[in-house]
């Protein structure tokens, strides 16, 4: 039986964002079936999360460099990559840099799967400029022109893609992020003693920590013996914004930016329960994560991805997008109800097994061995 190539497209692996955990987590998936490599744009520094040793890593430049100035090179380089490495198939991971596989992919015998990544209406909360518009534009028209297929991660998108731009439905599917069985191992019981509230995410805008520190000021308001801990890092302008904010509102004691941690998958059961306060999203990783570490958690329903991992009042909250007032009266109902943490605790893996592994790569290998 001839074993298919298959490759992976993501802009860098070197920062440690859902999008290159995702990749990295489905590329050492199949390359247990496939002969799989990844392409990257650039490797600046150390790879961050683990790859297995039988995936090719491709980098094109060894440093990050301005769009612009590499767009026609790095299609050039992309196209004599497939070509070289007779790849089949490239599964092109989210939107960032990713206009350039699609392009080298077309003049190439290789079939493009796109996978969203995010919401494509995430443009629809932050403010665009005429040219990130028009960029956002020629994208999409190139992702449903030239992919093969289109994979996207829940329900909402799929009916919003349909709804947008009426594509074929043979051309689309649903297939979910898939949870870590590592985050299954030593699970502790519940920890409801404890006063300390998570959070996971690059320090950008699409995370809405600004949001975070406003209910942040609401709850320590009433409770100054809690404190919240964010893990990540991401764009300095951004970041200063946030710490700004931390000092502002005299939050210094409270909300803590811990950083980067490859162990992140041990610290979750040393806290009490997990907020998200996005602007957007696909279907975070950092939610299943957290259900499968069996925390509460509470989130702003917003348009794609909590309501497919957390039941409303079952595991945790959903909340009207952006309602500063009710996060912060929901925190505060869990803050003061350890018995309902737990209740949420107990009920966590209840609609776990549709994003287990094993389902989900099931999904993916249909749909190579189907192209």
């Amino acid at each position: 039986m001839i074993i298919k190539k298959v490759t992976l497209f993501v802009s860098n692996l070197c920062t440690a964002g859902g999008t290159e955990r995702v990749t990295s987590s489905l590329g050492n998936e199949l390359v247990k079936k496939y002969h799989c490599s990844i392409i990257t744009l650039f490797k600046d520094k150390k790879i961050f999360f683990d790859i297995n040793k039988k995936i090719k890593i491709i980098n094109i430049y060894s440093k990050n460099q301005r769009l612009r100035k590499i767009f026609i090179s790095s299609i050039v380089s992309m196209i004599r990559i497939l070509k070289e490495n007779e790849i089949q198939i490239i599964i092109v991971v989210g939107r960032n840099n990713n206009i350039m596989p699609l392009i080298a992919g077309y003049f190439t015998k290789t079939k493009i799967i796109f996978c969203e990544h995010s919401s494509i209406v995430g443009y629809k909360v932050r403010k665009e400029t005429l040219k990130e518009k028009i960029y956002r534009k020629i994208f999409q028209f190139l992702i449903i022109k030239l992919s093969y297929r289109i994979v996207v991660l829940t329900q909402k998108e799929y009916l919003l893609y349909q709804q947008l731009y009426n594509i074929n439905k043979n051309k689309m599917l649903i297939i979910h992020n898939f949870y870590n069985n590592e985050l299954l191992c030593n699970l502790r019981y519940y920890n409801k003693y404890s006063k300390q509230i998570i959070s996971v995410g690059g320090l950008n805008y699409a995370k809405g920590y600004e949001y975070l520190i406003e209910v942040a000021k609401l709850v320590f308001d009433k409770y100054p013996d809690w404190q919240w801990h964010i893990y990540g890092d991401g764009e300095t302008e951004y970041k200063n914004k946030i710490i700004d904010l931390i000092k502002r509102n005299n939050l210094q004691s409270h909300v803590i930016l811990m950083g980067n941690r490859s162990d992140i998958y041990d610290l979750y059961q040393k806290y009490s329960f997990y907020v998200m306060t996005s602007r957007y999203e696909g279907l975070p990783m950092v939610l299943l994560e957290a259900k499968a570490k069996k925390l509460p958690i509470i989130s702003f329903d917003i348009n794609s991805g909590p309501s497919d991992i957390v039941r409303d009042g079952v595991d945790g909250y959903l909340v009207i997008p952006f309602d500063c007032n009710t996060m912060a009266d929901k925190i505060c109902e869990l803050i003061e109800n350890p018995e309902l943490r737990q209740k949420f605790s107990d009920n966590a893996h209840g609609n776990i097994d549709k994003f287990s592994k094993e389902k989900i790569m099931k999904q993916w290998c249909d749909l190579i061995d189907g192209l």
